[in-house]
């Protein structure tokens, strides 16, 4: 039994389709997964054809990913989060409240 191409936020599972030597559409055997990594997408084969083991090779995608530290191509190019963290660490404060005591320094 074929099962639909399911989604999964930013990330999705299916078959990819092509035409046999009489011109009728057929979808291969092999699951593919479709995720984005930074921004881009990425389109590979599972190398399986258990629908099950795809969608939890893309779940372990997925979670590999967000794991991942924060990255740019643009190394001139700062993100405010990594500014906010410099400027922590080099006022010393570590604690919760720190932001709003940046002021009395």
């Amino acid at each position: 039994m074929l099962k639909m191409s399911k989604r999964i936020s930013t990330g999705r599972v299916y078959q990819k389709t092509y035409r046999d030597r009489q011109g009728q559409k057929q979808k291969t055997s092999t699951w593919y997964l479709k995720y984005y990594e930074h921004g881009k997408p990425k389109d590979v084969s599972s190398g399986t054809s258990d629908y099950d083991e795809a969608l939890d090779m893309l779940r372990k995608k997925m979670a590999n990913i967000a794991e991942q530290p924060e990255y740019t191509e643009h190394p001139e190019r700062v993100r405010m989060s990594q500014l906010f963290d410099l400027l922590l660490e080099a006022t010393g404060c570590t604690d919760a409240i720190a932001p709003t005591t940046l002021n009395g320094r």
